[in-house]
């Protein structure tokens, strides 16, 4: 009877030491890179939940706005989430397409252009790396159809008018106007030279009528001799009509001198009729020249020869 006590108190002792010894590899978990220590069955870890997605800004928004779009959710284990955004719309040809990849990081910022105008649609992926793979989500949220309009036009801005040479300049000399101004939705501009001075009567003129061409040469004379205005209108079609500007930018007092006086050139000298003549015959004479100053010219005849005496 003793024995049977002693055997029977073996027996529970030895299943005690094996529940003992199984408890203890409970705890381990054999994987490809030998084993390592689990979570116990009775605390899993658990995926992110109660996800949010929100822009920074309501709609609808005009093109060329910055929008911060905030995503976030909670994880159980208060694990590190990461988060990856897309976009799904115009400019993407309304194909997803990853725009910031996954990160600690829970915000992107969109920056709109032309090409977003229309609906949009936004996405964030979020995982807190034990479950589902990188190309795989624990949890994802959307927001649909975000609309961005087409933004108020702004006229252009930053004009400038110069003169490719320095005043004062002589008459007769060349110079070329050079308007510029920046647009800030990268319109076509137009521009308009005028002109206030000598050669007008002091009022204004159009010397140049609207188009792209934002230059204008001015080939001056002695009527531009004194001080001259010259203003240019720039416009870029979507506001002033065009007999207005949305920019105008003036220079005042170029200075026109009178030029060096130049000597007659390009001299000619001939007869109309063609040598031999029979002595007796009138024979006409004709001279020219050519005067950059637009001076009347005198002219004086001389002979050499047999009735001169060679003098």
């Amino acid at each position: 009877m003793r024995e049977e006590k002693i055997r029977w108190k073996n027996y529970i002792g030895f299943v005690f030491v094996c529940v003992l010894v199984g408890l203890m590899f409970e705890g381990f978990v054999s994987a490809d890179r030998g084993s390592i220590p689990i979570i116990s069955r009775f605390e899993p870890n658990s995926p992110p939940t109660n996800g949010i997605l929100v822009p920074t800004k309501a709609e609808p928004q005009p093109a060329g706005t910055s929008i911060t779009w905030v995503a976030y959710a909670e994880d159980p284990d208060s694990d590190t989430l990461y988060y990856r955004f897309w976009i799904r719309g115009p400019a993407t040809g309304n194909s997803w397409q990853i725009m910031q990849d996954w990160s600690p990081v829970n915000t992107w910022t969109w920056q709109t252009s032309s090409a977003d105008i229309g609906d949009t649609d936004i996405s964030v992926w979020i995982r807190d790396g034990y479950h589902e793979p990188p190309d795989r989500y624990d949890l994802e949220k959307k927001v649909y159809s975000y609309t961005i309009i087409t933004g108020p036009n702004s006229p252009p801005t930053n004009s400038i008018l110069v003169p490719t040479k320095a005043e004062p300049q002589p008459a007769g000399t060349s110079i070329t106007w050079v308007a510029y101004a920046e647009d800030p939705d990268a319109d076509t501009l137009y521009y308009r030279f005028w002109i206030r001075g000598p050669v007008t009567g002091n009022s204004w003129q159009i010397t140049q009528d609207w188009s792209p061409v934002n230059t204008w040469t001015w080939q001056t004379s002695s009527a531009d001799i004194g001080d001259t205005d010259i203003s240019v209108w720039i416009r870029d079609g979507h506001h002033a009509p065009t007999d207005r500007y949305d920019l105008e930018k003036k220079y005042y007092d170029y200075t026109i001198t009178a030029a060096e006086n130049q000597p007659p050139i390009n001299p000619a000298l001939s007869p109309d009729k063609s040598e031999p003549q029979p002595a007796g015959t009138a024979i006409d004479w004709s001279a020219s020249a050519t005067d950059l100053d637009g001076d009347m010219l005198y002219y004086r005849f001389w002979i050499r020869g047999p009735s001169t005496g060679n003098s």
